[in-house]
């Protein structure tokens, strides 16, 4: 499988952007974009180098333990849960372009912070990087909830349904939701169902909330917030009072 990405024009190009046509006496014109394939194996060895790293980095410097953790893919290492949730003490464990295949193989580390709070966000990537099943998928979502659950019984576990994203995955997701539901009430699992949150036509994410029919924009975490203050994690702290409040004071 190719995946396409946006790739820099090669310094030649870029140095062409700068010279002036002797006719004219005007600069030449940009080259058009250019949209370039990236090789899969390029793209796998980049993926498990920077995956490497960050184990690496969270090995050397573990966070706190009995904390709140988020572990997951991108949609959870982009997340700024720290300001999100003013009081709390979050621990952010999302890695770019992970699947459940990665998280099992670094749960014992996360097991290790012995989370108060654990919410899971993982699978996405199990169809775009893996071309896995949703069944195949789910299947090792519950390794992993059965793995926390034999060794930090304590933590309390919430398990996302995933975000939509681009429509043409649309029934992956919803299949893959659908068994995630099922989780609920099962061992002391939660389920935390974000998909609504986040549903535009078609089954694809709502335009609004991304700029790459996958991430989340602010209003997407900001939907995300108002769904977790409204259960697991409640707000510790007063809102700052607005500037306008300040003036009439």
């Amino acid at each position: 499988m190719q995946l396409s990405a946006a790739i820099l024009l090669p310094i030649c190009a870029l140095a062409t952007l700068g010279s002036v046509s002797a006719d004219a006496g005007q600069p030449a014109p940009s080259p058009p974009a250019q949209q370039r394939t990236v090789p899969q194996a390029a793209l796998d060895a980049y993926i498990e180098l920077r995956q490497a790293r960050r184990a690496e980095l969270w090995r050397a410097f573990p966070g706190e333990q009995e904390a709140i953790v988020f572990a997951g893919s991108s949609i959870v290492e982009e997340g700024p849960f720290e300001a999100m949730f003013p009081g709390y003490t979050v621990v952010n464990r999302g890695i770019g372009a992970d699947t459940t295949i990665g998280l099992l193989d670094r749960l014992d580390e996360i097991i290790a912070l012995r989370p108060a709070k654990l919410f899971l966000y993982i699978g996405g990537n199990d169809r775009s990087r893996l071309d896995d099943t949703p069944e195949a998928a789910f299947a090792r979502l519950e390794q992993i909830v059965q793995g926390v659950r034999e060794a930090s019984p304590a933590t309390q576990l919430y398990v996302h349904t995933l975000f939509p994203r681009e429509a043409e995955h649309a029934t992956w997701i919803e299949a893959f939701n659908t068994r995630v539901r099922g989780l609920d009430g099962r061992d002391g699992v939660d389920v935390i169902d974000v998909y609504p949150l986040a549903l535009g036509e078609g089954g694809a994410i709502d335009p609004v909330l991304t700029n790459d029919g996958i991430h989340l924009l602010p209003e997407g975490y900001r939907r995300w917030q108002k769904a977790l203050q409204s259960g697991p994690l409640p707000p510790k702290t007063d809102p700052p009072p607005s500037f306008d409040a300040e003036i009439k004071q």
